[in-house]
C-alpha cells in the first residue's frame, strides 16, 4: 500500500501499527484467561478475586476486539481493496489464513 499512491494508505498503514499493537496485548490477556480458566478446571472452583480478573480481562478482550475489528473493516480493508490488485489480495488472504492453520483456496472470479 506504501507505494500505491492512494490517500487512505497513509492513514491505513498508521492503523496497522496501532493494530499490531492490539495483536501483542490480547495474546498477553489470552494467556491470562487461559490460566485462569485452567485452573477453574484443575480445582472445580475459581477464588472471587481470579473470578472478578477473569471478566475484568474478558471484558478488556471485548472491547480491545471491536475496535480492532471496526479498524479493520472500516479503514485498513477499504483501503487496502482500493490501493491493491486483485491477485496481491488473494495472496494476503491465503497468507492470513496460513497463519491461522487455515486451508482457504478461494475460488477465481471471472475478468
Amino acid at each position: 500500500m506504501r507505494g500505491s499512491g492512494d490517500p487512505d494508505a497513509g492513514a491505513a498503514l498508521a492503523a496497522i501499527d496501532v493494530l499490531e499493537a492490539d495483536h501483542e496485548r490480547a495474546a498477553a490477556m489470552h494467556e491470562e484467561v487461559d490460566r485462569l480458566c485452567r485452573n477453574w478446571l484443575r480445582f472445580g472452583f475459581l477464588e472471587a478475586s481470579r473470578a472478578e480478573q477473569l471478566r475484568a480481562r474478558i471484558a478488556e478482550l471485548t472491547t480491545l476486539y471491536a475496535s480492532h475489528i471496526r479498524t479493520e473493516e472500516q479503514l485498513v480493508f477499504t483501503a487496502a481493496a482500493r490501493a491493491l490488485d486483485g491477485g496481491l489480495l488473494l495472496e494476503i488472504g491465503r497468507e492470513m489464513a496460513r497463519r491461522r492453520g487455515l486451508a482457504w483456496d478461494p475460488a477465481p472470479t471471472a475478468p
